[in-house]
């Protein structure tokens, strides 16, 4: 349970995290979620087998024991087999989402690389055209000249192609961030209230079927 518990911990600290402007979290919260999942899908075969061990001790026990414990262990599976749905429901609806949000960021660190390279070209060629341009007119050469200005021309065509790009993939990226999350935080939501109105649901029918066996003996 204690392992759970951290895990749980850890789950909820990523998904502050990402609130934050360090939009690399994403990876981790993609981990940790999946840590999250996996915890409740080890904790769902833990209670299975609590459950099948119930009923093997009800095999050598007389009515209404036998009938008690064999009821509380198909409620229990009952309530496992719902468990590994709403954890099927929350990867698909939650984890398929982080990844294409993970894309969109991926692509936003190639504009950004292939900015800075743009950049670096730009200050290359700028640094060539004036070291052309500096030259006495004696020893300035027409074609070097030209093409030092072409590739200066160039490189500032490529760079402010390339900002361009930086500022649309951010856009982007923040608008698809929130409009994620928005579905996300109603898919949990929504996925969660389910299991648990049906898991309380199983145990208020529980109750009852074991009043009614007590009642018979």
């Amino acid at each position: 349970m204690t392992n759970i518990k951290e895990k749980l911990k850890s789950f909820a600290e990523s998904v502050v995290d990402l609130s934050n402007p360090d939009e690399n979290k994403i990876e981790d919260l993609i981990e940790k979620s999946n840590n999250f999942f996996n915890a409740q899908l080890h904790l769902t075969e833990v209670s299975m087998e609590y459950a099948n061990s119930i009923k093997n001790f009800s095999k050598n026990e007389d009515d209404p024991i036998s009938s008690l414990l064999n009821t509380l262990a198909n409620n229990y599976e009952k309530i496992e087999k719902s468990r590994k749905l709403k954890v099927s429901k929350l990867k698909f609806k939650y984890i398929s989402q982080l990844e294409d949000l993970l894309k969109t960021f991926n692509r936003l660190k190639d504009d950004i690389d292939n900015l800075k390279n743009a950049q670096d070209a730009l200050e290359k060629a700028q640094v060539n055209y004036n070291k052309e341009k500096s030259k006495s007119i004696e020893n300035q050469q027409d074609d070097k000249l030209l093409n030092a200005k072409l590739e200066l021309d160039k490189a500032k065509r490529i760079v402010a192609h390339g900002d361009s790009n930086v500022r649309i993939t951010k856009k982007v990226f923040k608008k698809e961030k929130e409009e994620k999350f928005n579905n996300i935080l109603d898919n949990i939501i929504t996925i969660e209230v389910d299991f648990y109105n049906s898991a309380l649901e199983k145990i208020s029918t529980l109750k009852q079927e074991l009043h009614s066996i007590e009642n018979q003996y």
